[in-house]
């Protein structure tokens, strides 16, 4: 099974003896990057670069990770 994510992080603080604290920044800004990038996917499927038929799935995604990411900064 895949570890949770507190397992995860409790491990990362376990193994490098560095702080989790503030995790959730690096989360958000992992999720907007990712964001951005399949915002690129998108405009290449506009502009006809790429596989028009994934552009409403690609759109809809970032919308969902880009909430995900606000609602993880509010906390």
């Amino acid at each position: 099974r895949f570890p949770f994510r507190e397992e995860l992080a409790a491990h990362y603080a376990d193994y490098t003896g560095r702080s989790v604290e503030r995790l959730d920044y690096y989360v958000v800004l992992a999720i907007f990057k990712l964001a951005a990038i399949m915002e690129g996917h998108v405009a290449r499927g506009m502009a006809g670069k790429s596989d028009p038929s994934r552009i409403k799935f690609n759109a809809d995604f970032v919308d969902r990770i880009a909430a995900k990411a606000v609602e993880i900064a509010r906390g």
